[in-house]
């Protein structure tokens, strides 16, 4: 047996203290590598960010001091360690493994020319695997981490050198999702996260799961077989295993993609041509051969209204189905009267193309004078999806439906796809069984539900008396483009009603719309807010706080980098959140560091670091008395509440800890201005944890907040409305969310501005009329979104 880990052993970036460093690798030791070295179980890794990058000299050095420690040791065989822990090579029966360093974006040039050094070695060609460990993977999978410095520069080339090598898997983390994938001839394995922080996969809505993968090697077949467990449970035989082919067929992010390890590439495909419309009426047949490094494409159809008089009325595109895609080639037709006919061309392709017609990543479109018709390409193997179940309504009850304005939800449960499909959904509601008099048809995309104003359902009822039940029948049909999958209709009872709400009630958003980006603050958004003098701090991750004065100029001190305390200096790096005193000044969350800023003129007033061995603190907030509540990122860590010191000024007094039991972790935080409700945003699933007291000592733990999309990095409170920048899903995208306690409504609005990216801070002004989003990903920065004043 072998233990492989994907790096981030302990939880550092960014950690100075000699003293925490020790305790933390000391944890490490105590509770992974001695129960490995007591059992005589080897143990490989390869280090992540969060351990040693080469930016961070002092954690660079405490993981070489670790691993060097000759009571540390490994139980591997060495090939090269010349270079251990950051990078070394080893044996072990018939495998041979390399270690990179991949803790960064970057492999270095003196990293790959090793690397090139150890695959001549004897140990490596007389291997019969070959593997390589890095923490950062080729190409991105989950959410949060598609950006660049979140995958290997030079993804591709890189593949090719490994493959060059004959290197049978690629490991990496980082990423901290699950995803068994390949390209071309090398296997690439992202191995998920044991620890904290988990996360949802780029184009699955699913919930983010914390995995161990188990690699049986078997040397005769030339294969290895991956067994995931789900490791919520601490017992290993209530542990459940992971099904791969509920992942997607592919996952497609920033700088490549790659397709699930057990897809077989494909040579031929085929299609049914669909209307845009929802409807299920075939309009025709597509086939499609790859030959070498030629695609050929037939097909016919037979159409309702005339082909657009243009050369690209028919055209070959890359994209999933749900998704618009590029053109690739335009088809040549063959018609007499525009309306039926057929089509043919042939194609040079290069070497992407048999993978992704694999995972039914193209699609044939044809343009007519009223719509359009597509045509998604799948193996012929490809199988249909599973039957959606209405889930919003049961048929033995009777649903109250009011003349309102408020927002009335339909579900269902997802299809299930075994292929890996995107799988889109259409919604009918009908007079009759059969399905002949539909009332209200709803195409959703991906989204498994979708909403109408009660007035919208209240007009279906007709002249019903009050009271008096009118039964419809619904059903939904899922499809993957080429198949349709019809639920079992049911029946669903409906009459007016007067009666009013006893919950909250969703209604129509507000709108806001796109300013632009705010000029000169680059960087990773983690927060931001507007000071008493009305200037706005714009907080970056990597540390720098832009201030813009109220007409948009920029303050004096502008840019500020680091600020002097006691005579010392300190870095803004990283800002993990900012807040604002009673007395108007700025408070700055900075890893372990509270820091507090004179809003006036820049300078350092005041500095407080966690205890020895604690890690770092979120969004600083203060409440009424001033008490400022700085909460832990990590949920195992203390909660702490501060005072600024009247007996030494630059400085905090610590007023008490609190307990907050099942605290999740959080990388923002708010809470009431009285201090007496605490929020916690899941930044991996659509739930914000709350916690209540009576005295701001004694907390318990609330109702959660469920009604989000997904999870969410960016949260307000300002009065009674709860503002949450919420991130996509995997199948929709980014969304604000408001709750207003007082008035019990609630609004979601989408940001298709926001192209997808997560948002890690949020402002909201004291009106409500002006936002601030701060972007992390997708090219980062700040972005300003004004309220459109209705008539």
């Amino acid at each position: 047996d072998l233990i492989l880990c994907g790096g981030d052993m302990v939880a550092g970036m960014g950690v100075s203290d000699t003293a925490t460093l020790t305790k933390m690798w000391n944890g490490f030791d105590e509770h992974i590598a001695e129960p490995l070295r007591k059992n005589k179980i080897p143990f490989a890794f390869t280090i992540g960010n969060h351990d040693g990058l080469r930016s961070y000299p002092s954690e660079r050095k405490a993981i070489t001091d670790y691993w060097n420690d000759p009571l540390h040791q490994t139980g591997l065989t060495f090939v090269d360690k010349n270079h251990f822990p950051h990078y070394y090579s080893f044996h072990t029966q018939d495998a041979f493994f390399v270690s990179w360093d991949a803790s960064s974006a970057e492999i270095t040039k003196e990293n790959l020319t090793w690397l090139s050094e150890q695959f001549e070695k004897p140990e490596a060609k007389n291997a019969r695997l070959r593997f390589v460990m890095g923490h950062l993977p080729l190409y991105s999978v989950a959410q949060e981490r598609d950006s660049k410095g979140n995958v290997l520069e030079n993804g591709e080339a890189l593949r090719k050198m490994l493959e060059k090598y004959n290197v049978k898997v690629y490991i990496s983390g980082h990423q901290h999702a699950y995803y068994p994938g390949k390209r071309g001839d090398l296997q690439l394995l992202n191995s998920g996260a044991a620890g904290s922080g988990p996360r949802r996969w780029l184009s699955l809505d699913k919930h983010p799961v914390n995995t161990v993968t188990i690699m049986d090697v078997f040397y005769q077949q030339d294969t290895i077989l991956y067994t995931t467990y789900d490791i919520k449970h601490r017992e290993a035989r209530s542990m459940s295993v992971v099904d791969y082919q509920e992942l997607p067929s592919s996952i497609a992010g920033v700088n490549g993609f790659l397709i699930r390890h057990d897809i077989p590439i494909a040579r031929k495909a085929d299609g049914i041509f669909f209307s845009s419309d929802g409807a299920d009426k075939s309009r025709g047949t597509t086939e499609i051969v790859i030959n070498k490094n030629t695609i050929t494409l037939t097909g016919n159809f037979n159409l309702d209204s005339k082909l657009v008089k243009r050369n690209d009325a028919i055209t070959f595109r890359k994209g999933k189905h749900t998704e618009v895609g590029e053109v690739l080639f335009t088809i040549p037709a063959k018609s007499k009267n525009q309306k039926s006919g057929t089509f043919s061309g042939s194609f040079k392709i290069d070497e992407d193309i048999a993978e992704n017609l694999s995972v039914g990543a193209y699609h044939i479109l044809i343009q007519t004078e009223k719509t359009e018709l597509r045509a998604q390409l799948y193996p012929t193997q490809n199988t249909a999806p599973e039957r959606s179940v209405i889930a919003s309504h049961n048929t033995r009850n009777t649903y109250g439906i009011r003349n309102s304005k408020g927002l009335y939800p339909f579900s269902w449960t997802t299809s299930r796809d075994r292929n890996g499909d995107f799988v889109s959904y259409t919604y009918q509601m009908a007079t009759d069984s059969l399905f002949s008099n539909i009332t209200l048809q709803q195409n959703t995309g991906r989204v498994n539900f979708f909403k109408k104003t009660e007035s919208e359902i209240y007009t279906l009822l007709g002249n019903a008396e009050e009271g008096k039940v009118r039964t419809f029948y619904h059903r939904v049909l899922a499809s993957d483009g080429k198949h349709i999958a019809v639920s079992n209709h049911s029946a669903i009872h409906l009459m007016r009603s007067n009666e009013p709400l006893t919950d909250f009630s969703e209604v129509e958003p507000e709108s806001y719309t796109l300013e632009g980006k705010i000029d000169n603050a680059e960087g990773q958004g983690a927060g931001a807010l507007w000071d008493k003098g009305g200037k706005l701090w714009l907080a970056d991750y990597g540390g720098s706080l832009y201030v813009k004065l109220a007409k948009g100029k920029d303050a004096s001190f502008s840019p500020l980098q680091s600020v002097i305390i006691n005579s010392k200096s300190y870095l803004l790096k990283p800002i993990n959140g900012i807040g604002i005193d009673l007395d108007g000044n700025v408070l700055v969350a900075s890893n372990r560091y509270l820091i507090k800023i004179n809003a006036n003129t820049g300078e350092g007033m005041a500095v407080w670091e966690t205890p020895e061995g604690k890690r770092a603190i979120t969004s600083p907030r203060v409440n009424e008395k001033g008490e400022i509540y700085a909460m832990s990122l990590f949920a195992e860590d203390p909660n702490y509440v501060l005072k600024q010191s009247t007996r030494s000024p630059g400085t905090f007094e610590l007023v008490r800890t609190i307990s907050l039991p099942q605290r999740i972790l959080a990388r923002t935080f708010d809470m009431s201005a009285d201090g007496l409700t605490l929020y916690f945003p899941d930044p991996g699933s659509a739930v914000i944890q709350t916690y209540k007291s009576n005295d701001g000592v004694n907390y318990k733990r609330s109702e959660d907040i469920t009604s989000t999309a997904a999870g969410c990095n960016a949260f307000r409170v300002v009065g009674d409305k709860v503002f949450a920048a919420v991130r996509p899903s995997g199948i929709s995208g980014a969304t604000l969310h408001v709750r207003n306690e007082k008035d019990k409504v609630m609004w979601t609005l989408p940001l298709p501005d926001m192209d997808g990216a997560d948002a890690r801070g949020l402002a909201v002004s004291d009106d409500y009329d002006t936002l601030i989003i701060c972007n992390w990903d997708k090219g980062g920065g700040f972005y300003r979104y004004k309220k459109i004043k209705r008539p």
